[in-house]
């Protein structure tokens, strides 16, 4: 097949990715032969039962075939009839412990909305990874486990995307917080070669984000010191590090115990995650 990639937005997985993270991919998309075109729409569809070709706004492209990726609309009708109530994003509004406000209701995945923890606004869970774990915390709850997450990081994982592994997590820009107060402080810091790239977003020296390509193990670590708020101002040039070791970051998850749960703690010690 001669395939061709349209994004409309300015590079390519740009809900996932910032601009430069995104640029390792889309090579990895083009070495595999296919065409990639972004900042540009889709307008109108040619043919008369079956494509002819693709409008966009400055270009006409023939094809055989259109595939349609537009996003997550949730499916909220029948929670609707049953009195459930409907959060700020139109899906089902949850509390910490996936329950809903009508008794014994819970709700998981894409109809979903919960509290990003990085953004301080409700989100949506239409991904994957968030999915799998909005589901199994509603599982725990309803069979009386406290193990609950009760605020959600939100993450795209990617284990091998078309061959680069890749993840992001919390924000991916300094500038997308939508609820920034004065004497808040945010830093970008990255580190880049050919084919990786490494980015962390700090707010008041405390994790709020982070990208990894081409180089993502030792991740669970990122996402521990930011689903808990540690201050890493002195831990900044080991976390960019070409090469993460535990061992390095062992003096800053022992002084910051009192912050997690016994169980939490014991995991991280014993796996290093």
């Amino acid at each position: 097949m001669e395939v061709t990639l349209l994004e409309q937005l300015g590079h390519v997985l740009p809900t996932v990715f910032d601009e430069e993270a995104a640029s390792i991919v889309r090579r990895r998309i083009e070495d595999l032969g296919i065409k990639t075109i972004t900042g540009e729409k889709a307008v109108q569809f040619t043919g008369n039962g079956h494509v002819k070709s693709v409008v966009t706004d400055s270009r006409e492209i023939e094809c055989d075939m259109v595939v349609l990726a537009v996003g997550v609309k949730p499916a909220i009708d029948l929670a609707k009839t049953a009195g459930v109530e409907m959060g700020a994003l139109a899906g089902i509004k949850v509390n910490d412990e996936m329950r809903t406000n009508v008794p014994d209701v819970f709700a998981a995945g894409d109809v979903a909305e919960t509290y990003d923890i990085s953004r301080r606004r409700e989100l949506d869970q239409c991904h994957l990874a968030l999915r799998r774990r909005t589901g199994s915390d509603c599982g725990f709850e309803h069979g009386g486990s406290e193990d609950l997450l009760r605020r959600i990081l939100q993450k795209k994982l990617h284990r091998n995307f078309i061959g680069v592994p890749a993840i992001s997590m919390g924000l991916t820009h300094a500038d997308t917080c939508s609820s920034c107060e004065s004497g808040e402080e945010f830093q970008e810091i990255r580190r880049r070669t050919k084919d990786t790239y490494k980015k962390i977003i700090l707010k008041n020296n405390c994790l709020v984000g982070a990208i990894l390509v081409g180089q993502t193990q030792k991740a669970g670590l990122f996402s521990i010191l930011l689903k808990r708020k540690i201050d890493i101002a002195d831990y900044i040039p080991v976390l960019m590090g070409r090469n993460l070791n535990f061992m390095d970051l062992l003096p800053l998850i022992r002084r910051n115990a009192d912050q997690f749960k016994e169980a939490e703690y014991k995991e991280i010690m014993d796996t290093g995650l």
